[in-house]
């Protein structure tokens, strides 16, 4: 790039080339490619780029144009500019595009401005091309500069697409802009980052993305300039950012932003925005409380659509987000009256009690300073911010729990744990837990506070998988017993915890006996906490029946109620997503399955529910096998091993691994890893299946055995025993056909699909004679799908590891020794052409190209 110099024409002007120039777009700049459609015009049209400062105006417009294959004339104008500098300025600017543009400019001095701009855009005209010029006006807004604004509107040709930049609107221009083509607007609202940029920002500056980092960042509500320097403040703090603190301080660039926005209020406005500032979020109904008489939807409305002190949600149902930076703001201003203040906050706490929200109802207990309304709400206000993950409330909150007597002490205790559960510090948990059981023996309140431990400790064990002290914290918290004194609300906590470990493992009696205690204590609760955790032990319940259309159904609500309050962690909706992801499964729709085990194991990862981290993994594994991807597979539980192997905790989650690897070696006949894995894994009935397979293969016992022993006391049960009597009589047709329709009965009931599906071809011709026979809706859809399954049964090609022979896993045994091959051949009683072959023939099935590949392959997926 040129020096800056003195333009031409005037001498004494004394204006810089380099506002002649596109601008070098800012070091660390993020690509806002995705809003350049906004800007495309037609030649003759007009677009508007129009926001206040900070929202990267001007480095958009500047990326966009360094894409434009027509010439950008570029202008920047700012306070103090002549009309006469202005017009010599758009002369050079075109200069930078035509060098022999206007050869007439300087040889014709003194020249008036409207004559400029008229032959210059006679002068673009002529040339025959296509043009784009850009004015970016750093002007404050000045009626002078409609007059003007409206003369140069008029000179333009034809062949110039107009870019206005901007920080006010001018509506006087619009008629004379709209006679030369279509008008396109882009606002502040369509510049702010969306969470994808904000992240992608982050990760940009080598700024680690935590939940906590994240929160601050997003504060700044998309504006571009405020969201780098609370990105600044992080790493210069690192990572602790009071944003209380920042907005208070005078001398704060954010503060200064913040100002910008609320000083050009209207009265009655900022107002209205000043006491709306004591919420974070709000809905119209909230407003109506905060603002009684001066309610007004319209003025919340205008407000809102502009977006910089609030905008609506995403979701509808929510209202409106404050921005956290421009809150500040307002509320220091509030502060100042603190009558007023107290009197809204009052206001809310009826308000939100009436309508059940005991968690917002606390927060202005606490803002409006009464005590007797904060310990009246406490207990319920708890369970509300554990269940939405708001730890550090709880932990906050703690030192109102109770005075410095050893109770006093207890009390603040049992607030923390639950503090610190939420953050997921699994460490502290049980620093508090211990020192709960030293001062419990002193205490008259001894009992509950033990039970209280054993029911904390439970959520612990269900994310390590230590399923054994589960069951016995469950007991020790004496849950749905008469001698409990823990709250109904913790005691149905705890009994999900307990129905989620005995449905993991496939326990279906277990499992119904956590869903009736729970219900029971669901008829003494109010809580919506409660009741919403009941749909998901529900669900849970309804799915080891077999019940899936009704599983489906309540776990879809369950899902949709942890949503709409935000429940988050080990009170998240993970559950019942299993449970839909399970049905559609059965329901034979495995990509929308997979789509959401996958959110599942994300999610499950963010917020440490390690259980359901390799649940998930388990479903998605087993899908791979049956399709023959045993290596992705396979992947998979080694990622999964690895992942357990980096946990720094007790845990008990080899054995969820040691279940994912099962299905795999089943599929491959590798019997001497499968027994191996089934002798180590918890006795789940995943694992007692995968025992009956390898008795079989072993001549030890017949499935005939363990068919009698069935159980038909659900839907489950019972289309399982008449499969497997179609099973153990497939050649005898007058026994195995009524069998298969009592199967087919039960399923059209519930809704299985899949289970029927994956049995053999010997059995699917008795669907196919069943549907012949009686031919249902469901019947013939079973039958039309169970002739395609078996179609690409018989066409699918394994792409994945065949199984090895006895021999061939012998022979790879050896090789990881290091012997020599004549040695081995020797010692294995086989000829040197023999040896060859087997090795060949290993090679081949496990992808390996030479001896040491074929032992590390073999060492990855555990073969040796």
């Amino acid at each position: 790039m040129r020096e800056p110099s003195p333009m031409a024409g005037d001498k004494n002007l004394g204006v810089t080339l380099s506002r002649t120039l596109i601008p070098t777009l800012p070091t660390g700049y993020l690509s806002r490619k995705r809003l350049f459609p906004l800007i495309d015009n037609e030649t003759a049209g007009t677009t508007f780029v129009i926001a206040p400062g900070g929202y990267g105006k001007t480095s958009l417009v500047a990326e966009w144009a360094q894409y434009q294959s027509k010439g950008v004339i570029w202008m920047t104008v700012a306070n103090g500019d002549t009309i006469n500098e202005m017009s010599a300025m758009l002369i050079a600017a075109t200069q930078q595009v035509l060098p022999e543009f206007a050869p007439w400019f300087e040889k014709e001095q003194p020249l008036r401005p409207t004559d400029v701009v008229r032959r210059w855009g006679n002068e673009l005209l002529q040339t025959g091309k296509e043009f784009i010029f850009v004015l970016d006006n750093l002007r404050n807004d000045d009626s002078k500069d409609v007059d003007i604004a409206v003369q140069l509107v008029e000179q333009f040709p034809a062949n110039v697409h107009f870019i206005a930049i901007r920080r006010e609107d001018i509506n006087e221009i619009y008629s004379t802009l709209a006679s030369r083509g279509a008008i396109k607007v882009i606002t502040q609202n369509e510049l702010r980052f969306t969470e994808e940029e904000v992240e992608l920002y982050a990760i940009n500056s080598s700024l680690e993305l935590t939940p906590k980092n994240r929160r601050v960042l997003m504060a700044a509500n998309g504006w571009p300039s405020a969201t780098s320097l609370l990105r600044a403040h992080i790493q210069s703090s690192d990572g602790e950012v009071d944003l209380v603190q920042v907005m208070s301080s005078e001398s704060e660039p954010l503060r200064a932003m913040a100002m910008v926005v609320t000083q050009e209020l209207d009265e009655d406005v900022y107002k209205t925005c000043k006491h709306l500032s004591v919420l974070t979020d709000f809905t119209l109904e909230d407003a109506a409380v905060v603002l009684g008489d001066q309610h007004s939807f319209d003025v919340i409305n205008g407000i809102a659509q502009r977006g910089e002190i609030f905008k609506p949600s995403r979701d509808p149902r929510s209202g409106y987000n404050f921005s956290p930076m421009v809150r500040e703001v307002f509320l220091e201003n509030l502060r100042k009256k603190p009558d007023i203040k107290a009197g809204i906050h009052k206001r809310l706490i009826a308000h939100f009690e009436k309508t059940g929200k005991v968690s917002a109802a606390i927060d202005h207990a606490f803002e409006s300073g009464d005590e007797a309304k904060i310990q009246e709400l406490f207990p319920d206000a708890a369970r509300m911010k554990q269940a939405e993950g708001k730890g550090g409330d709880l932990l906050r909150w703690a030192n109102f729990a109770g005075d410095s007597s050893v109770d006093g002490e207890l009390k603040k205790s049992t607030v923390r744990t639950a503090g610190f559960l939420t953050e997921l510090d699994f460490k502290s948990v049980k620093s508090e837990v211990t020192k709960m059981q030293l001062l419990a023996p002193s205490s008259q309140l001894k009992d509950f506070f033990f039970q209280f431990t054993e029911g904390a400790l439970s959520y612990i064990y269900l994310t390590t998988a230590r399923f054994p002290e589960l069951e016995s914290s469950t007991k020790k918290s004496r849950a749905a017993e008469a001698d409990c004194y823990l709250g109904v609300d913790d005691q149905i906590n705890v009994l999900r915890n307990l129905a989620v470990k005995r449905y993991i493992s496939n326990e279906s009696d277990g499992t119904e006996q956590a869903y009736l205690l729970a219900q029971e204590l669901g008829k003494k609760t109010k809580l919506l906490t409660s009741h919403t955790f009941l749909l998901s032990i529900h669900c849970m319940h309804l799915h080891q029946r077999g019940e899936y259309k009704r599983a489906y159904e309540v776990a879809s609500i369950a899902v949709s109620q942890h949503q709409k309050f935000g429940f988050v962690g080990s009170h998240g909706p993970l559950d019942a997503m299993f449970v839909m992801a399970r049905c559609l499964l059965e329901f034979s729709r495995p990509q929308e399955a997979l789509a959401i085990l996958e959110q599942i194991r994300s999610s499950a990862y963010q917020w440490k529910q390690w259980h359901w981290y390799l649940a998930a993994d388990k479903h998605i594994i087993e899908f791979l096998s049956y399709n023959n991807n045993n290596r992705e597979a396979l992947e998979r539980v080694k990622r999964a091993r690895d992942f357990v192997a980096s946990l720094d905790i007790e845990n008990g989650l080899g054995g969820l691994v040691d279940i994912c690897e099962m299905p795999i070696r089943r599929r491959l006949k590798e019997f001497d890893r499968l027994e191996k894995l089934v002798n180590r894994a918890p006795n789940f009935r995943d694992t007692q299946q995968y025992r009956m397979a390898v008795d079989e293969h072993r001549g030890r016992k017949a499935f005939t055995e363990e068919a009698n022993k069935l159980p038909e006391k659900t839907p489950r049960d019972l289309i399982w025993k008449h499969l497997m009597e179609v099973s153990l009589n497939v050649d005898a047709e007058q026994v195995a056909l009524p069998a298969m329709r009592r199967a087919l009965l039960v399923g059209a009931e519930v809704g299985a699909r899949e289970t029927f599906l994956r049995q053999r071809d010997e059995m699917a011709n008795y669907i196919i004679k069943v549907a012949n026979d009686f031919p249902t809706v469901y019947n013939e859809e079973l039958a039309t799908a169970m002739a395609e399954r078996m179609r690409e049964r018989g066409n699918v090609v394994n792409e994945g590891q065949q199984a090895l022979t006895k021999r061939e896993l012998e022979i790879l045994r050896q090789l990881s020794t290091g012997r020599t091959l004549t040695i081995i051949a020797a010692e294995l009683h086989i000829s040197q052409n023999t040896m060859k072959t087997h090795l060949k023939n290993l090679y081949k099935k496990i992808g390996a190209e030479s001896r040491h590949d074929a032992v590390e392959k073999a060492k990855s997926t555990y073969l040796i």
